[in-house]
């Protein structure tokens, strides 16, 4: 889904035949950084040394500054939530970095008690997105000018109960007749996977994949949001 402004290098490959995007390069250095709590100094290295190792040219981020930068430039900010990893206790503690839990009063100092997600909100995502004509008109136009091959078989989301249930054949969530020239609806699809990074690690971060239903399944999985990683 290409949008008005300059494709911006987030989405690309860190070099020619990467496996990696820049973004997703990117959230793996800052979970790996938030982890093991890195110094800047070693934040500085480890980026000189991952450069090292690929392939120029590359879109590597060589400086701390350049890092920095990437992450104060995203359409969407990224947060850090953080919840305890106790056993019994397993509570939600927001955005801010404890060190002791206020349910089960246990020390959170070591990097085993206290846990996180790296959240990318959907909230801007989304609005991003509709600000974004091309997008608006992908989602108009998929739904008007969809046809199915068989009639009685279920092709698309669109076609399953659950869907027209809430959306009606016209595509709209409960919206009087006025309303449907000037909003827009659209549905989410959600899926998540655990994903090791390396073989031998237990160590793992566990996307969440949200799409848009409405666009044409030709561009729904070109771009997709990335909700959260947890650790």
């Amino acid at each position: 889904f290409p949008l008005d402004e300059e494709e911006s290098d987030e989405n690309k490959p860190l070099y020619p035949g990467a496996r990696l995007t820049l973004a997703s390069s990117m959230l793996l250095i800052i979970t790996f950084v938030i982890r093991h709590g890195l110094t800047g100094a070693a934040l500085t290295d480890l980026l000189i040394l991952l450069e090292l190792h690929c392939i120029s040219p590359n879109l590597c981020r060589k400086s701390v500054d350049l890092f920095n930068k990437f992450f104060r430039k995203l359409r969407a900010p990224i947060e850090c939530h953080y919840y305890c990893n106790y056993k019994k206790c397993k509570s939600y503690l927001g955005r801010t970095k404890l060190e002791v839990c206020p349910n089960c009063h246990g020390s959170l100092t070591g990097k085993e008690k206290i846990m996180y997600f790296v959240v990318v909100p959907i909230l801007y995502q989304l609005q991003n997105l509709f600000q974004d004509k091309k997008f608006c008109e992908s989602v108009k136009s998929y739904r008007q000018t969809r046809k199915k091959q068989v009639d009685d078989n279920i092709e698309d989301v669109m076609d399953g109960q659950l869907y027209k249930k809430h959306f009606g054949e016209d595509h709209f969530f409960r919206s009087g007749a006025k309303n449907k020239n000037k909003e827009l609806h659209i549905s989410l699809q959600i899926n998540t996977d655990g994903v090791s990074l390396f073989r031998s690690s237990s160590f793992s971060v566990w996307p969440v994949y949200i799409v848009v239903n409405e666009l044409h399944p030709l561009i729904r999985y070109a771009c997709i949001f990335y909700d959260n990683c947890s650790k």
